[in-house]
């Protein structure tokens, strides 16, 4: 009776100490696992949790548990309701603010089924914009107020399908750039976070994300995203955004060289509607935001085809030397001096 008595004492004992634990076990679960998704580490690291706190999960309310069950099946499972749940709300990117900065923000190569998740979640948000189904503002700062004349052209690529629609990439500006921008706090210089999304920017009569001014396709097509009087938010440095466009390369050339169309077409905008750039100022995103995560716009284009861009340019647009512009019929116009040349 007493080896009896004793047993019961030390598993009471036992059982208050993991009642009084739950609290801490749950919160180190919960950071594990992260809502809804999990990263391979995140969810090795999660099943020790769990072995050392085996009453963790149990202790979160019964939806909470099963949510997480359901990480651990299916860690990219996209679950279409609960997404749309949340943008429905003026201040969506508070709501997804742990998705977004751990699965959206971040600058991400190779990960296909990163890239299928994302792309879910836009296909979702270009389809709620189209409907007005997301609430943006009415009005709001004027983002564009710092504009100064353009001096400087910034190339990138989507690194998307090169058929992608303006629907998705308006779609995919709302969610990195302003969602980003919107969390910080500053736009710029606003204090914003909480309100509903205003860009200022519209084409078509519809509000717009476009972080670029236009978008090259692979057959040569091109497309005016933004007017030159809008800041586009591509650059990754607010005061070159201020003076610079965006022209972006519709498709995926993190390794590989963009078709020759495609290279002409925007050596063609390039020459058409700013032909007062210098041969200096047509740079590459990954020149202007040097990180060693940028690599836009791909890995070859310093190497080979930006050479190729420029000597397209040149081709029929005269030259800019030392502050002076020669034109294609030899006429000169004397200019600032350019920032980058």
């Amino acid at each position: 009776m007493c080896l009896l008595a004793i047993v019961g004492y030390y598993k009471d004992r036992a059982s208050q100490k993991s009642r009084s634990c739950r609290g801490r076990a749950s919160a180190r679960f919960s950071f594990a696992v992260s809502g809804h998704f999990a990263f391979p580490a995140g969810r090795q690291n999660a099943q020790k949790l769990q072995k050392i706190f085996p009453v963790a999960a149990g202790d979160h309310a019964q939806g909470q548990h099963a949510r997480l069950k359901a990480t651990f099946e299916k860690p990219w499972d996209f679950q279409r309701e609960y997404w749309q749940s949340r943008l429905q709300y003026p201040d969506w990117y508070i709501r997804l603010e742990k998705e977004l900065r751990q699965l959206f923000f971040p600058v991400v190569h190779n990960d296909p089924q990163l890239k299928v998740f994302r792309n879910r979640v836009y296909d979702l948000v270009e389809e709620l914009l189209a409907g007005d189904k997301i609430p943006l503002a009415v009005g709001g700062p004027d983002l564009d107020r710092e504009r100064k004349a353009i001096d400087t052209v910034v190339i990138h690529h989507t690194e998307e399908d090169p058929q992608m629609s303006l629907g998705k990439l308006s779609a995919i500006g709302l969610v990195r750039q302003y969602g980003f921008e919107y969390l910080e706090n500053d736009v710029p210089g606003d204090r914003v976070r909480g309100q509903p999304v205003w860009s200022g920017h519209f084409r078509e009569g519809k509000m717009v994300f476009f972080a670029y001014h236009w978008l090259i396709r692979p057959d040569g097509r091109a497309e005016r995203l933004l007017e030159d009087a809008y800041i586009g938010w591509h650059a990754g440095n607010w005061e070159t955004n201020t003076r610079s466009v965006g022209v972006v390369l519709s498709g995926n050339y993190e390794e590989a060289i963009p078709p020759f169309a495609q290279i002409e077409a925007a050596a063609k905008v390039i020459r058409e509607y700013y032909p007062r750039v210098a041969r200096g100022c047509i740079i590459g995103h990954r020149e202007v935001k040097k990180v060693a995560s940028c690599t836009c716009p791909g890995a070859y284009f310093l190497a080979t085809w930006k050479e190729t861009l420029l000597q397209l340019f040149h081709q029929d647009s005269g030259t800019c030397t030392k502050g002076r512009f020669i034109g294609p019929y030899g006429l000169s116009v004397l200019l600032s001096p350019p920032a980058c040349a």
